[in-house]
């Protein structure tokens, strides 16, 4: 008898097929609700390469889900269309160099994290239609969660260009340090000092 959802703590498991957790739930049920935009493919796509290394992926995860909206027709991102993608594991694996057991791993990450929404059929095969109670159904991979998690990725997006402006700052700043260093150096006639490469530390102190 199936299992039935009675406590937002406890997942579901359907008939030994894949778990569904609330979190994946909750990507699945808002598929329902209208998205806050619309991006399309390479917006996307762009956006998945350029996110920090902050951001809450694993590089396996994250390849994978490039390959997937790599693989995405661009007309499937406008309007009254979805972005999905019937594939079986062995193709995924082709697309990702990853194995089995590191594919499912990825595949669970991005649903945990509302990336995707995986569409299993009753015989839990993908990348095939089987005919459902309410006609034909679609089984493989939903990218549509991608557009509610688009504000987000475009606010960790912002993120990794501060990162990648402060680091450029304080580079900047760090050459400036070593260069007075070595001018001091050349004004007290320390040769040595001069020409020897310089480290500054977040303390404050030269290292030779």
């Amino acid at each position: 008898m199936p299992q039935t959802h009675n406590n937002d703590l406890c997942p579901i498991r359907r008939r030994g097929k894949r778990t569904l957790t609330p979190a994946m739930l909750k990507a699945r049920d808002e598929l329902l609700d209208v998205p806050p935009d619309y991006p399309d493919k390479y917006a996307v796509l762009n956006t998945i390469r350029a996110l920090p290394r902050s951001f809450p992926l694993t590089r396996s995860a994250r390849g994978l889900l490039e390959r997937m909206i790599e693989k995405t027709r661009p007309e499937s991102w406008e309007l009254l269309s979805t972005p999905f993608i019937y594939a079986h594991n062995a193709t995924l694996m082709s697309w990702t160099g990853l194995s089995l057991t590191a594919l499912r791993r990825a595949v669970r990450e991005l649903a945990e994290a509302g990336m995707i929404v995986p569409c299993d059929g009753r015989n839990g095969q993908r990348g095939r239609r089987w005919q459902g109670q309410d006609g034909m159904s679609q089984v493989g991979f939903s990218l549509a969660s991608l557009r509610y998690r688009w504000p987000d990725l475009q606010a960790q997006l912002e993120i990794g260009r501060r990162q990648r402006a402060e680091v450029a700052f304080l580079r900047d700043a760090i050459a400036d340090l070593n260069e007075q260093v070595r001018v001091a150096a050349e004004l007290q006639g320390d040769e040595a000092i001069a020409r020897k490469p310089h480290v500054l530390c977040a303390c404050g102190v030269v290292r030779t």
